[in-house]
């Protein structure tokens, strides 16, 4: 499905009234669970990346049902992931 084409009440239909999506390449999840919620996130998503493809899977793991496939989004994600590693590598996370 296409960001676009993505509905608050597409997302009830499905059961899944409340969601968490990314918004950026970075570990925030956003909790959706209004129409209004829904539209913040698209309109950010879409400004950085376009008009994406999403993987929607209402009976994955609540982090996991809707996912982002867009090979820039994915990059920039990888990218962030790498250099939060490397940070945690130099000054210790735990």
């Amino acid at each position: 499905m296409k960001l676009s084409e993505l509905t608050y009440e597409y997302l009830q239909s499905v059961g899944m009234s409340t969601v968490y999506m990314h918004y950026d390449c970075e570990d925030a999840l956003r909790q959706v669970s209004s129409a209004e919620a829904l539209d913040l996130v698209k309109q950010e998503l879409s400004a950085k990346y376009g008009d994406v493809d999403l993987i929607i899977n209402p009976k994955a793991a609540w982090f996991d049902q809707i996912k982002i496939d867009d090979e820039k989004w994915q990059a920039d994600y990888e990218s962030f992931c790498k250099k939060k590693a490397a940070w945690c590598a130099q000054y210790g996370c735990d």
